[in-house]
C-alpha cells in the first residue's frame, strides 16, 4: 500500500520518511537474503535522502542514515557522513552517539576517547533521556574510559 500511495501521489514529505523507516526496518528483519537485505537497506538510504531535500532541518533523519550505514556495515561512509554533519554544526546528542559508536567500530579509540571528551556534556543527555537509547550503555562506558585516560 505504501508503495502505490507513492506511486499515485506527490510523494510528500510523510510518505518518503514512513518508506525509508519501512525499509530500515524491513532490511534489518533478519528474513531477508543478503541480497534483498542490500536492496532495501539502498532504497531505505535513498528514502531518507529524497525525505531530507523536502525536510533538512529534521536532525532525527541525519540519525537515522547514519545508523542505517553503521547497521549495514558501512563503517567508512558513516563515519564521514556523520563527520560531515557534525561539522556543519548539527551536534544532537544521537548523532554525536552514533559517530562514537563507527569510531568504535573502525578501531580508532585515540579519536574516540578525544570525542568523548570534547562532546561529554551533549553526549551526557542520552544517559538520561526517558526512552531508552541503545546507545546508552555504549556512551557510559566511553565516557568513563575516556576521563579515565585523561
Amino acid at each position: 500500500r505504501l508503495k502505490e500511495a507513492l506511486e499515485k501521489t506527490d510523494q510528500s514529505s510523510e510518505l518518503l520518511l514512513a518508506a525509508a523507516q519501512f525499509y530500515d526496518d524491513y532490511a534489518f528483519s533478519g528474513i531477508l537474503d543478503s541480497e534483498r537485505k542490500q536492496r532495501y537497506v539502498k532504497l531505505a538510504y535513498d528514502y531518507y535522502q529524497r525525505y531530507l531535500r523536502r525536510r533538512s532541518g529534521d536532525q532525527r533523519a541525519y540519525v537515522w542514515i547514519g545508523r542505517l550505514l553503521i547497521r549495514s556495515g558501512q563503517n567508512e561512509r558513516a563515519a564521514d557522513w556523520l563527520k560531515q554533519i557534525i561539522d556543519e554544526g548539527r551536534s544532537d546528542a544521537h548523532i554525536l552517539g552514533w559517530y562514537a559508536e563507527v569510531l568504535y567500530n573502525l578501531g580508532d579509540y585515540g579519536a574516540l576517547r578525544r570525542f568523548m571528551r570534547d562532546y561529554s556534556a551533549k553526549l551526557q543527555v542520552l544517559l538520561h533521556e526517558e526512552r531508552y537509547s541503545p546507545l546508552a550503555g555504549s556512551v557510559q562506558l566511553w565516557l568513563n574510559r575516556s576521563m579515565e585516560a585523561a
